[in-house]
């Protein structure tokens, strides 16, 4: 037999604390009005952040910021892209964060433009601090770690990895800013539910109970 499971995730390390979000935000010369989108990756070609970067450059929004966070040797490449392209959006280059925590506060959803795009830790924290993900997908097993990833939380955000189809999906994201509250609650309660380390390991003790009991 094969189980496979969460990784976990500690979800109390993600709480922010109320009403901060403003004085966090101008840490990073943000205003109240930006709308921010986030990419936590190593800046390597199989994260895809030139995805991310176009797909911004399209949404042609002075109010609409880019932050990413991450390294790698794509760096100058990505930086040099973005200054060729023509946009009234922003990008902002984070380089490293030894804690990612204020970039999740700050920012109004999460891009997952990574290939091969499972439940991984940037997911999971970002659910944690009750940031709403659009996951990019490029083919058919690509869409479906996607779906596993949302579980129940439907599909609603998820698109092709096509600049122009996830432009429109983030566009729709920012045109129901009412709801962005709803959709983190949601969101932070569904990995608390499913991916805490406290439910994941209780899950395993009792898969561990389980196998000796088979045996006994």
């Amino acid at each position: 037999n094969i189980l496979i499971s969460s990784i976990g995730v500690e979800t109390s390390h993600f709480d922010v604390v109320q009403n901060q979000e403003e004085a966090m935000r101008s840490n990073f010369d943000l205003t109240p009005e930006d709308r921010v989108i986030l990419v936590v990756a190593r800046l390597h070609p199989e994260k895809d952040v030139e995805l991310a970067i176009r797909t911004v450059a399209l949404l042609d929004d002075p109010n609409t910021v880019l932050i990413i966070a991450g390294e790698g040797e794509q760096q100058e490449y990505l930086q040099n892209l973005w200054g060729n392209l023509t946009s009234r959006s922003t990008v902002k280059f984070l380089g490293l964060l030894s804690d990612p925590r204020a970039a999740y506060a700050v920012s109004d959803i999460l891009l997952q433009t990574s290939r091969s795009p499972n439940l991984g830790t940037v997911v999971l924290e970002a659910f944690s601090s009750s940031l709403p993900v659009i996951i990019a997908y490029r083919d058919d097993d690509e869409r479906k770690m996607a779906e596993d990833t949302f579980g129940e939380l439907g599909t609603e955000w998820m698109a092709p990895a096509d600049p122009k189809k996830l432009a429109s999906l983030l566009s729709k994201f920012f045109d129901v800013s009412e709801d962005h509250g709803v959709l983190g609650a949601k969101v932070r309660a569904f990995v608390q539910r499913r991916h805490s380390k406290h439910s994941v390991y209780r899950e395993m003790i009792e898969v561990y109970k389980s196998m000796r009991a088979d045996k006994s």
